[in-house]
């Protein structure tokens, strides 16, 4: 199935279970503490490991 034709599925719905479907999706997909910190710190420019090309990215990772 497709996302619009699940989109378009959803939209068909009655509002009252358009919202147990969005609750349900953002109760699944709410990102954890731990998370919500490191967005913030990469948004902010901290903790940021810098590199110069894949070659040196894949080796700090140990790929």
């Amino acid at each position: 199935m497709t996302a619009s034709l699940l989109i378009k599925q959803i939209k068909a719905l009655p509002p009252r279970e358009q919202a147990k479907v969005r609750r349900y999706v953002y109760g699944q997909h709410a990102p954890n503490p731990t998370t919500r910190k490191t967005v913030r710190d990469a948004n902010a420019g901290r903790n940021l490991v810098r590199c110069k090309d894949t070659d040196e990215l894949f080796a700090k990772l140990g790929v």
